[in-house]
C-alpha cells in the first residue's frame, strides 16, 4: 500500500501551505477496504480526531475517507489530502461512512471559552468627595491661621480683649484706688485720650514699661500733658 508524507515543506507528497502545519507533520497510508492510517511524526502542534462530538487528540489512528481531521489548525479529510497529492493521488474508494460531524463555528470576537474579564470596581464617588473636602477643610484652616496671625492682636484687641475701663478698674483694685474715684478717673482720661493713646496708657498700667517708645516725640509730648491735666483734674474733681 502506498504512504504519503504530508507537510508544508514542498518535499512532501502532499502539500499543506499552512502555518500551524510542521515542515514534516504526518503520514497517510492506505491499508485497504476504504481504510487509512493516520501517523503523527512528531509535529510541533500535533493532531486530532473529530469523535462523539469532539476533537480527541491522536497520535496514530485508523480512518476512513470522509473522516475530519486536524493538523494543526487546519481542518481536512483523508479525501481531501488525497486530492492534493502529487500526480492525483490514487482513485479513494467509496465506503460507508457516517454523516460526517458538523464544522466548528467561525471564531467571533468573543470567545466562550475564554473566562469572563474580571469586574472592575468603579470608584467609589465617597472616596472622591472625602478628599475634595478635606483638601477644602485644610485650606480655610490655612487661610484662618494666616488671617489670625495678620490681624490676630487687633481683632483680640477690638471684640475679645477686656474694654478701656475694665483694665483701668484692675489696675486701681491693685492700688486700693477707691471705685468711685477710679471711675472718675477713667472718665476723664477717656475724654482726653485718643484710641492709640489708650493702648500706650494700658500697655504702660500692664507692664511697666516705656510704652511710649512707640510715639514720635510730638505725640510723646501731647500725651503727657493729656495724662497730666487728667491727673490734676481728676484731684479737684473726683472724690478722694
Amino acid at each position: 500500500m502506498r504512504r504519503y508524507l504530508i507537510g508544508r515543506s514542498e518535499h512532501n507528497d502532499i502539500v499543506v501551505p499552512d502555518a500551524s502545519v510542521s515542515r514534516q507533520h504526518a503520514e497517510l497510508e492506505e491499508i485497504g477496504g476504504g481504510r487509512y492510517a493516520l501517523l503523527d511524526l512528531g509535529s510541533t502542534y500535533g493532531m486530532a480526531l473529530w469523535r462523539d462530538g469532539q476533537w480527541v487528540e491522536v497520535l496514530e489512528v485508523e480512518v476512513i475517507a470522509e473522516s475530519r481531521v486536524r493538523m494543526g489548525g487546519y481542518e481536512t479529510t483523508p479525501r481531501e489530502l488525497l486530492a492534493l497529492a502529487r500526480g492525483g493521488g490514487v482513485p479513494v474508494a467509496d465506503a460507508p461512512a457516517p454523516s460526517p460531524p458538523p464544522r466548528r463555528p467561525r471564531a467571533t470576537t468573543i470567545d466562550d471559552r475564554m473566562p469572563p474579564p474580571a469586574s472592575v470596581e468603579p470608584v467609589r464617588k465617597s472616596s472622591a468627595k472625602f478628599w475634595i473636602v478635606s483638601c477644602l477643610a485644610v485650606f480655610v484652616l490655612a487661610a484662618l491661621g494666616a488671617a489670625g496671625y495678620r490681624y490676630g492682636p487687633g481683632l483680640w484687641d477690638k471684640y475679645m480683649a477686656p474694654s478701656f475701663a475694665d483694665r483701668v478698674h484692675a489696675y486701681c483694685d491693685k492700688r486700693q484706688v477707691t471705685r468711685a474715684r477710679c471711675a472718675c478717673q477713667i472718665k476723664l482720661l477717656e475724654l482726653a485720650l485718643s484710641e492709640k493713646e489708650k493702648l500706650v496708657y494700658l500697655d504702660s498700667l500692664d507692664t511697666g514699661r516705656n510704652a511710649l517708645a512707640s510715639l514720635s516725640e510730638a505725640e510723646r509730648n501731647a500725651f503727657a500733658r493729656k495724662t497730666t491735666d487728667a491727673s490734676q483734674e481728676a484731684g479737684r474733681a473726683c472724690p478722694k
